[in-house]
């Protein structure tokens, strides 16, 4: 990838930036409403549970009631039959009780179960969040490694080009400058005679 590819996919990446941190920023509203939801859910659950718990307590001691007040003359002949609807009675307030106590769990498994989901999407928010600053990080430092690499490697390649080498010079109204030093040719030897 050359490293004008690699610019324009920085900027990409930074132009991507803003939307995954009003992504991030969605996912932590969300997290928050699903707060609030749950607390609410819970509250509503638990007066339903105990409105309803009541309105059965009630309705059995309006029942008992009724029993007694219409049934009282036959009472005596019955005390047996009166004994058992009592009875059943009670075990229906049991049996409502355990119900109503069933169902409030149930509310409350539910309620921890979006309050666990709450928690999930908000380290997801927090862990994209960090992914976003993170990732302007690597693309700077690529940027930066794809720019400088290419001169080291010209400054390097040119030194080496450059064998004869060259020499800092002063001009006369004291300026610097570089001058590359002539090549001279090495003299001809001749092979020693034995």
């Amino acid at each position: 990838m050359s490293a004008m590819d690699k610019v324009k996919r920085s900027r990409e990446v930074d132009e991507l930036g803003p939307t995954v941190e009003a992504l991030g920023e969605r996912m932590r509203a969300l997290d928050e409403e699903a707060r609030q939801f749950m607390a609410r859910l819970g509250e509503d659950s638990e007066r339903r549970a105990m409105d309803w718990n009541e309105s059965q307590v009630e309705a059995a001691a309006a029942w008992e009631t009724a029993v007694a007040e219409r049934l009282e003359p036959i009472a005596q002949s019955m005390v047996v039959l009166s004994t058992e609807t009592r009875a059943a009675i009670e075990q229906q307030r049991v049996l409502s009780e355990a119900q109503a106590k069933a169902w409030s769990a149930a509310q409350r498994d539910s309620a921890a179960a979006l309050e666990g989901s709450a928690r999930a999407v908000h380290a997801a928010a927090e862990r994209m969040s960090g992914a976003v600053q993170g990732w302007n990080w690597t693309v700077w430092f690529g940027v930066l490694m794809a720019a400088m690499g290419p001169l080291a490697v010209l400054l390097i390649g040119s030194w080496l080009w450059l064998p004869q080498g060259l020499t800092l010079q002063e001009s006369v109204d004291g300026a610097l400058y570089l001058q590359v030093r002539e090549a001279r040719p090495v003299p001809a030897t001749e092979p020693p005679t034995p």
